[in-house]
């Protein structure tokens, strides 16, 4: 039978893993593209591109923010945080037990019926028990406790008893009640017992002057109407009362030196996200790291162990150095319920080596944060405050203003599925590729092909094997003396491939995934050149492939 020889035109999976740099993120992407016009010789275009410096960086950045001026000049933020626990985390009220008050009757004996005979008051000054032996508390707002009240009397008469709290207030009014005891003269009273919401009250511990703490008075009354003709002296009226569970909305006073936080946190920088070094020296990166305080107390603050790390070695760390960084530093305390108070401590170039803790690229800044309340001072102040829901709230921002001079460093994109067609009528496969370029960096890249267990079993520009070399896309443009690109001059590269029928078929039945690896170069890599990188840059690429066939005829 005689054989014929036709081409059938194949837009696949290859295309977007040889473009990389995030212009499509899977083979449906294709049936979207807008094409362009193409010459003749090339077929079926497939992908036509055009990329920024936002395209480039994953869609998924997570704590990334891209900010471009008035003139188009990209910086990147990169942001991270971690959050104290609220203060009522931190401060707790004991369970309070008031001391046992006793009455007895002045009068014994023999006493006529309906006779009112009125007990020696009873006024204690309480010491309210704290948390820690350090602090100095003035006045509590409650939203929750129970004032827990009982009283007995061994008189066989009627008694009133009068409870009295005058440093505890609700809306202004003091604390009072009346509890009374009816005896019919041949028995004692049934006992008394009460619970008190103390939900919205205020306790004051100042004992009425400027200094006092950690104290409150409390005042008994009782009185007698006799119904029979006898007392005893072993007569008495016995009150007990206690505090349970008491929370607080507000807290005054000294509240003490603790630590408030103490944690290990790090910025991860996505664009640096390698698994193999990189070059990079920036111009101006900074390291900000800024506590919100809404705690009315002042803290001290250290930031150790502040490294680097890059992702290609466990051993690959550079620490930060710098009087700032080195120093610790003070936070600001709110002054007023619900303010949020901010204290900011930053490295940059002249303060610190930030810079070369950028090179090689690291994949994460890594600290360890420690604050100290009260830790500021030796002073015990008696203005802290805090109410419940008060935090400190720690954010660490690494920004890069993308200006550098060497800028080199690799990416290895997320695997997507593959799935090339099924038939064995392939005599070759070739890919044409065309890009120009608007950047001033040279760009490399490479397409792995992994099998299931993503592992690498082919790429593209390469005999079949997996350590094929970075293939030249494009080269960079020229920039004028401040690291701009003079205007948008076409750099082409153009480049074709031929895949045989026997590697199109290995690849067929073993390739699952793609992985996109690429280099970034920046023209100032080997001459100390600076160069800017603005939203105007642009990376065009077109990609086309034939499919070429044996068909029966």
């Amino acid at each position: 039978m005689k054989q014929h020889k036709n081409k059938w035109l194949w837009a696949g999976s290859l295309l977007c893993a040889a473009v990389g740099l995030g212009a499509c993120q899977d083979w449906k992407d294709l049936a979207d593209v807008k094409v362009g016009k193409w010459n003749s010789e090339w077929a079926i275009p497939v992908l036509d591109a055009d990329i920024s410096l936002a395209d480039m960086i994953s869609k998924k950045k997570g704590n990334l923010t891209i900010t471009e001026d008035a003139n188009g000049f990209y910086t990147l933020l990169y942001k991270d945080e971690f959050v104290s626990e609220t203060a009522e985390s931190y401060f707790s009220i004991p369970n309070q037990t008031l001391p046992s008050v006793n009455f007895s009757s002045p009068t014994t004996g023999t006493v006529p019926a309906g006779q009112t005979i009125n007990l020696a008051d009873q006024s204690q000054t309480v010491s309210f028990s704290v948390a820690a032996a350090d602090q100095k508390l003035r006045y509590i707002d409650l939203k929750a406790g129970t004032l827990n009240f009982s009283a007995t009397s061994s008189f066989k008469h009627n008694v009133s008893l009068i409870v009295s709290l005058p440093s505890l207030t609700k809306n202004g009014t003091a604390f009072t009640k009346t509890y009374t005891f009816t005896s019919n003269g041949t028995s004692t009273p049934a006992a008394v017992n009460d619970a008190i919401d103390l939900s919205g009250y205020r306790l004051d511990l100042t004992g009425g002057t400027t200094s006092g703490a950690n104290q409150f008075t409390y005042t008994l009354k009782a009185s007698i109407t006799t119904v029979s003709n006898s007392i005893s002296s072993t007569d008495r009226i016995t009150v007990n009362a206690n505090v349970s569970s008491p929370k607080f909305s507000y807290l005054e006073g000294y509240l003490g030196k603790f630590t408030a936080f103490s944690q290990r946190d790090s910025v991860f920088l996505s664009i640096f996200d390698s698994k193999l070094a990189g070059q990079v020296f920036l111009e101006d990166p900074k390291l900000r790291m800024t506590i919100d305080n809404s705690f009315g107390v002042g803290a001290r603050t250290s930031i150790t162990n502040r490294i680097g790390k890059a992702n290609y070695s466990a051993d690959s760390v550079l620490r930060f150095y710098g009087t700032d960084l080195l120093s610790p530093f003070d936070i600001a305390a709110a002054v007023t319920r619900g303010q949020v108070v901010s204290s900011t401590v930053e490295a940059n170039k002249t303060n610190s080596n930030i810079q070369g803790v950028l090179n090689p690229a690291p994949r994460e800044i890594i600290y360890d944060a420690s604050g100290i309340i009260n830790g500021q001072t030796t002073s015990q102040s008696l203005t802290n405050f805090v109410v419940d829901t008060s935090r400190i709230r720690v954010k660490s921002e690494v920004e890069i203003p993308f200006e550098g001079r060497t800028m080199e460093f690799y990416t290895i994109h997320d695997s997507s599925d593959v799935t090339l067609p099924q038939n064995n009528n392939i005599e070759n496969v070739q890919m044409n590729i065309y890009a120009n370029n608007g950047f001033p960096v040279e760009v490399d890249a490479q397409v792995y092909f992994l099998d299931a267990n993503e592992n690498p079993i082919d790429s593209i520009f390469t005999e079949r094997g997996h350590n094929g070399k970075l293939f030249l896309l494009d080269k960079a443009v020229d920039t004028d003396g401040n690291g701009k690109v003079d205007a948008y001059e076409s750099k082409k590269t153009e480049r074709q491939f031929v895949m045989d029928s026997v590697r199109y078929k290995f690849l067929r039945d073993n390739a699952k995934k793609i992985r996109i690896f690429g280099r970034f170069r920046s023209d100032g890599a080997e001459n100390n050149k600076s160069i800017k990188i603005y939203s105007y840059y642009r990376l065009k690429m077109k990609v086309g492939v034939i499919m070429n066939m044996e068909m029966g005829g």
